[in-house]
């Protein structure tokens, strides 16, 4: 796990944030419909750059910069959050994908101390879902969203996990070695 890391995002790592935001690939997968302008880009760099908890970062395989991770919904009474992250490289190892995803659930819980995550993927994204199933995410029942993306109608489901079932969930992934 050495080989993988979370650093806070730096300004040199705009351009290629905002390319891989709004890449097809990513931009598909997002629930705004529209693609992200250098301007709202900067506006929220510098927004996220002074706040004193963390919650945006750079993904990095061996120092190199291959994804993204961030907290939204972000609600420190209740201590729930919405983790977000994506490989913005497509040349990765084969594992980067896991890292990513235990790197921010384990994040979630241990540095920001959420007791519960939650968030929101289109219901089509099969890959999503099974990935987050793996790592122990349930769809919450009855939450079912219309988002328009393209001029189309698309559901989008609600899923969640709680800190006691990631303590759970993580040693059966066990990459902590």
């Amino acid at each position: 796990m050495r080989e993988y890391k979370l650093r806070p995002i730096m300004i040199k790592d705009l351009h290629l944030l905002l390319q891989w935001r709004n890449s097809e690939r990513i931009h598909s997968m997002m629930l705004t419909d529209h693609k992200i302008t250098w301007k709202e880009h900067l506006t929220w760099f510098h927004r996220i750059e002074t706040d004193t908890i963390k919650r945006n970062f750079v993904f990095e395989y061996r120092g190199c910069p291959i994804g993204y991770v961030g907290y939204t919904e972000y609600d420190s009474k209740r201590r729930v959050c919405s983790p977000g992250a994506y490989l913005g490289e497509i040349n990765v190892p084969i594992d980067a994908g896991i890292y990513l995803f235990y790197m921010t659930l384990e994040y979630a819980f241990s540095e920001l101390n959420m007791c519960r995550v939650e968030t929101s993927i289109f219901k089509r994204n099969k890959k999503a879902r099974r990935i987050n199933e793996i790592f122990g995410y349930k769809v919450i029942p009855g939450i079912q969203l219309n988002y328009m993306k393209h001029g189309k109608r698309e559901i989008v489901i609600r899923i969640a996990m709680t800190k006691a079932e990631w303590n759970t969930n993580k040693h059966v992934i066990n990459l902590e070695g």
